[in-house]
């Protein structure tokens, strides 16, 4: 016969912020997702206090003064809101307008790296969806068209670009701005 205290735990996580500044929830619970693992661990420090009231130093009480209680668990989905409760800041979806001749200059590149195309500073993420990608050296000079093959490599969705280490046409410390075009709709950030 199973014996009928033995449990096999399983069930869902929900998550209810405070309202800011209280201790009070907000009364609206967010399920976590899957969540393959659940523990919790307590540890309490104590202070024996000794009777000295005989010959014998006896040991009448032991004191709690401090108790740590804590829980972790494993989420295995990584949505928007859960890294942004992770990282303690805000999931948004951003609208990306996209368009075309936008363009990015990297001064002084090292050949073996990545360049983000479209970083500014309102947009720290950079471009992704790109298309027509087109690469100038030495743009305030001599303007010269250089070419992706055997110089770089752009991966489209992430708007990388790769400069790699044996470029045929570029080096170690030179100036380059690419132009491209970024495909508009919308992108989820924490």
């Amino acid at each position: 016969m199973r014996d009928p205290n033995y449990v096999i735990g399983r069930g869902k996580l929900f998550f209810d912020p405070f309202l800011p500044g209280t201790k009070t929830v907000s009364g609206n619970e967010r399920y976590l997702g899957n969540s393959p693992e659940l523990s919790s661990s307590q540890n309490e420090d104590k202070v024996d206090h000794y009777s000295s009231d005989y010959g014998i130093k006896v040991k009448d009480e032991s004191i709690s003064i401090q108790n740590d209680l804590s829980l972790s668990f494993s989420l295995d989905d990584i949505a928007s809101e859960n890294l942004a409760l992770w990282f303690r800041g805000e999931a948004q979806t951003n609208a990306i307008a996209g368009g075309s001749g936008k363009t990015t200059q990297v001064d002084a590149i090292t050949l073996g790296s990545f360049v983000q195309l479209g970083l500014t500073a309102g947009n720290a993420i950079g471009s992704r969806n790109v298309s027509a990608v087109t690469c100038k050296l030495d743009p305030d000079g001599a303007n010269t068209a250089v070419n992706a093959a055997g110089n770089f490599e752009v991966d489209a969705v992430t708007g990388r670009v790769y400069l790699l280490e044996t470029a045929a046409d570029i080096a170690d410390g030179d100036t380059l701005k690419f132009t491209f075009t970024e495909a508009a709709g919308t992108e989820d950030v924490v």
